[in-house]
């Protein structure tokens, strides 16, 4: 039986960073990519990039709009209960083995706190290692979906980069994950 692994890209920056990892679950024939595509990708003044994601021959499983005007804090707010809401029926539909994110955008926390209450593990991609920095609004939301937010949270920190120990956060106990993917520089 395949494995389905779920991989939510928010904008143009963390996909092209993904870009090979989004390659390596597609070719690979126990496994099955589950492709969702939310923030930026889906908005006008943005290009539309999740246009560029088909071109380069992705399956997009799901589309989350849910972003609602506006950069300040109600708006996000907003923003973010509508991802609640649309990650929740979404990551319920596909019963993803894995969900995979890269970062820390706000856009990321409702997936991650609904595969939290849904016991869906998470991978986390740190935007913040390798060279990669997080931009926009994404400083307050670093960690928050962490072990010590979110309980008995089984999830995984992977770097990007086989220098970097990756850490497994795991009831409190610290132990080591090499995926074979974290040889690849892009």
């Amino acid at each position: 039986m395949k494995r389905k692994i779920c991989v939510i890209t928010t904008s143009r920056a963390d996909y092209g960073c993904m870009k090979f990892l989004l390659d390596e679950i597609k070719n690979d024939p126990l496994l099955d990519l589950q492709l969702v595509v939310t923030g930026s990708h889906l908005l006008k003044e943005f290009g539309y990039t999740y246009k560029v994601i088909e071109k380069d021959g992705f399956k997009i499983s799901e589309k989350i709009k849910m972003l609602i005007g506006g950069d300040d804090g109600l708006s996000i707010l907003n923003s973010m209960s509508r991802g609640f809401e649309l990650f929740g029926k979404t990551i319920s539909h596909l019963r993803p083995d894995l969900v995979v994110v890269f970062g820390d955008r706000f856009e990321l926390l409702p997936a991650a706190v609904t595969g939290l209450i849904l016991r869906v593990p998470l991978a986390r991609l740190p935007a913040d290692a390798g060279g990669f920095r997080a931009v926009a609004a994404a400083g307050p939301f670093r960690g928050a979906a962490g072990r010590r937010n979110c309980g008995d949270a089984h999830g995984w920190q992977v770097a990007p980069d086989s220098s970097i120990p990756a850490r497994r956060l795991d009831a409190g106990r610290q132990g080591h994950l090499r995926p074979q993917l974290s040889q690849h520089r892009g």
